[in-house]
């Protein structure tokens, strides 16, 4: 008999809705870090770190669990790419 697998979705989305708000927060915090250098430096080191992350995300989503992980990280990196246009259209 084959059951059905139980999907952990108060747990799984929890999870996820904290590692995106740590991630958001660390890409934002390295962000303004790298802005009184300059604006650029940090938007290539943004996307060298989106970059390097995206193979790693793309094998935890097939990992049951990591999967939450992966979708929080993947809203962290989407809101930090958000805040940084945001810092930079108002100067």
């Amino acid at each position: 008999m084959i059951t059905a697998r139980y999907t952990p979705w108060a747990t799984g989305l929890t999870l996820a809705a904290l590692v995106g708000a740590y991630t958001a927060s660390a890409g934002i915090a390295l962000f303004g870090g790298t802005l009184g250098v300059s604006a650029w430096l940090g938007v290539a080191l943004l996307a060298l770190g989106c970059a390097g992350a995206a193979p790693v995300l793309a094998q935890m989503w097939f990992r049951p669990v990591a999967r939450w992980f992966a979708w929080g990280v993947t809203a962290g990196l989407v809101a930090t790419w958000c805040a940084v246009v945001a810092i930079l259209v108002a100067g």
